[in-house]
């Protein structure tokens, strides 16, 4: 069977014909802006002719061609995220709040993680998963350039962990691995690998993940269920089978919005078309599960002991309240934590620095922390600091956070008013 065909199976003439002219056009090009590194005005005065998105918020689209925001330094610093405005539905109707424990079961490149955590106020915890190295990898990456501090990155099939971590969670997004139609206009490859079967093969792999979310699902606990696919068989087919299997799972009806279709056989789910909301496309399904909240079990582990100067660093940047672990001499922190015993973990929340003869902070950690804890630099020191230069500053000696307006920028080490430079040489870069 054919792409076309297939659609058919489901969509009316009129829906494919709209939907297969789409697929032929550009994509379009979204963001997400956290405000605490940078305001909308200071963005729009940047950037006068981005366009907000109608209802979420901080997201914004923007022409490409005019503004290569990937070689941005708002994108460097980690003050945006670039994403799909789609794929941001799902965490947004996931709605994590702040303080809760989610999982993000198949997170890479992580842009619904860091979306998760922005709503969260970066607080409570976020188990950021994906079964690929390498894509678990580049996840931990985006997630340490945005500053997220409240993930554990980690490299599991959790269908051999997921008993260790039984109702665990308050919220689950399963963003599962699907045949990739929604991506046929961004990736060729996509759409020349397509083939029923590869439809049928993924329907059958998204059926196992949803048991896996369902069982580290929490009573009274949320799931949101999403692919990039356009084809029933991974969506509505597999929606409805699973609640069928389980009768204490519930559809929640996604809110209305004449942007979505929404499929016959499944009306509470929604999908994404490309010729109705702007973006790539995506199928997306919340459930609610039976029951009040089952207990979390909180993790065994105690804080480590630290050295007398990492206990002093800890207080000065108002991070003494993290439960400190280490791995070999790299010292990491988190507010709320997790049993990892079973889990290949590649970050564990905040990587804090190294903690050996002499302590050296991370510049991870750098991104975490707000600006107000920074000395301000002004345009002339940044545009230094960001190409590794020395130059004179102000302040006590020893080490000490920089800042740009709103966004940390990393550390410095000052010796008798000279700030020795400590910025990553692979990120140093001549901004205009």
């Amino acid at each position: 069977m054919d792409f076309e065909s297939a659609l058919l199976e489901h969509l009316p003439r009129e829906e494919v014909d709209a939907l297969l002219a789409s697929l032929g056009q550009d994509s379009v090009h979204s963001f997400l802006l956290d405000v605490d590194k940078c305001s909308e005005e200071s963005l729009l005065a940047l950037y006068p002719h981005l366009e907000r998105h109608p209802f979420l918020e901080h997201v914004f689209y923007y022409d490409k061609k005019e503004y290569d925001l990937g070689k941005s330094m708002l994108y460097d610093l980690g003050a945006i995220s670039i994403q799909d405005s789609a794929s941001m539905l799902a965490p947004h109707y996931l709605g994590p709040k702040p303080g809760e424990r989610v999982l993000d079961l198949c997170a890479a490149p992580g842009g619904k993680t860091i979306f998760a955590a922005l709503r969260m106020k970066k607080t409570g915890l976020i188990v950021s998963n994906d079964l690929s190295y390498p894509r678990a990898k580049a996840l931990s990456q985006n997630i340490e350039r945005m500053g997220i501090g409240n993930a554990v990155v980690t490299n599991d099939d959790f269908e051999t962990v997921c008993k260790d971590y039984l109702e665990q969670f308050d919220c689950v997004l399963l963003d599962a691995p699907c045949s990739g139609s929604a991506m046929f206009r961004k990736n060729k490859e996509a759409e020349e690998d397509w083939s029923y079967e590869k439809v049928l093969r993924c329907a059958e792999i998204q059926s196992k993940l949803l048991q896996i979310a369902y069982a580290v699902l929490r009573k009274g606990g949320r799931l949101l269920y999403s692919t990039c696919s356009f084809s029933k068989e991974e969506n509505e087919d597999n929606v409805l089978s699973f609640i069928a299997n389980h009768d204490d799972m519930h559809l929640v009806e996604i809110e209305q919005n004449p942007c979505y279709f929404r499929p016959k056989a499944a009306p509470e789910a929604i999908y994404l078309f490309p010729h109705r909301y702007k973006g790539e496309g995506q199928f997306m399904a919340l459930f609610t599960k039976d029951g009040e909240g089952s207990a979390i079990r909180e993790a065994k582990s105690k804080s480590e002991k630290t050295s007398k100067e990492l206990q002093a660093f800890l207080q000065k940047f108002q991070l003494e309240n993290l439960q400190i672990s280490k791995k070999g001499e790299t010292t990491y922190g988190i507010a709320l934590p997790i049993e990892t015993k079973r889990l290949h973990v590649l970050r564990y929340g905040i990587e804090i620095g190294a903690d050996g003869k002499f302590f050296l902070p991370s510049h991870a950690l750098a991104r975490c922390l707000p600006s107000t804890l920074a000395i301000p630099l002004s345009k002339e020191e940044t545009l230094k600091y960001l190409q590794g230069e020395t130059f004179p500053l102000q302040g006590k000696d020893g080490f000490q956070l920089v800042a740009y307006e709103k966004m940390t920028l990393g550390w410095v080490k000052i010796v008798n008013g000279m700030a020795k430079n400590h910025y990553p040489k692979g990120l140093r870069y001549r901004y205009q």
